[in-house]
């Protein structure tokens, strides 16, 4: 009976001393682990954010210099006269392989130091053709803004093509 009872109190001890040390060891432990996860959490957050950050840091610099590189070859082109631009502009057509229907040349408005011409081309050709007609006018010597392209179907594989710019003149 002696043995039995020291055996019961040897048990008590041992269950005392689990519960002390779960109570002072593993929870402590694992709400450390848990404080821990959502620490790393918030931490994982901020890396994306990071990254997603970085990513558009990037994209705006190449925006910029896009931007940058168009402002200087804008800032290069010089203004001419208006006979020189008609020559030139018929030259594009015939360049590009650009059948012209009409040319309507807008009144030339004043805009502080030299003017602005509105200029509106119809056309039938491929698609390529307009394509390099609106790069030979782009990459004329004068400032130019297209300010609308619009192409349809027309017969034989050719499309009807309506392109409208401003171009800056003396």
């Amino acid at each position: 009976m002696k043995k039995l009872f020291r055996f019961e109190i040897f048990a008590v001890v041992i269950i005392l001393a689990m519960t002390v040390c779960i109570v002072k060891v593993h929870i402590p432990y694992a709400q450390r682990l848990v404080r821990e996860g959502k620490e790393l959490r918030v931490f994982w957050g901020f890396k994306q954010r990071e990254t997603s950050i970085v990513d558009q840091k990037k994209k705006v610099e190449r925006d910029i210099r896009l931007l940058d590189s168009l402002i200087k070859k804008q800032e290069h082109k010089v203004l001419i006269d208006d006979k020189t631009v008609l020559g030139a502009l018929y030259q594009c057509t015939d360049t590009a392989g650009l059948r012209t229907s009409k040319v309507e040349i807008g009144e030339r408005m004043k805009i502080t130091d030299h003017f602005e011409t509105d200029i509106t081309v119809r056309g039938n050709g491929t698609y390529a053709s307009v394509g390099r007609f609106c790069q030979a006018i782009e990459n004329m010597p004068a400032p130019i803004r297209i300010r609308q392209i619009s192409a349809g179907s027309a017969s034989g594989g050719k499309v009807d093509a309506i392109i409208d710019f401003f171009i800056s003149t003396k």
